[in-house]
């Protein structure tokens, strides 16, 4: 199935759940953030920080980099997730990945004077 520039697999398309009064039922299921968005839908300036759910190290991807791998090009983020592993020596674990942030937060400056 295409969808404007981006391809989207046979299992992410609207189900088809069957005829109902000579009407087709069509249902999007609902998926989580990380199977919403392509790799293409970010910047490619963006970087994800990626996580090792064993052993804790953690370390930054840029996505162009990712971009730059043919392979990766049309991918969902929980499909990169599957695919990156630890670069911590002996770990090799599975990670989790988040989208990193790099706005400065600052304390509260209002209040009573």
């Amino acid at each position: 199935m295409q969808a404007g520039k981006y391809l989207i697999p046979e299992s992410r398309a609207p189900k088809t759940f069957g005829n109902f009064y000579g009407l087709t039922i069509k249902a999007i299921i609902m998926v989580k953030w990380k199977q919403n968005i392509q790799l293409l839908d970010l910047d490619t300036e963006t970087n994800l920080e990626v996580t090792c759910k064993t052993c804790g190290f953690f370390r930054y991807v840029n996505v162009g980099k990712l971009l730059s791998l043919s392979e990766n090009q049309y991918k969902f983020l929980d499909e990169i997730e599957q695919n990156l592993t630890c670069k911590k020596w002996g770990c090799d674990g599975k990670t989790r990945i988040a989208i990193a942030n790099d706005t400065e937060t600052e304390g509260f400056t209002g209040g009573l004077s």
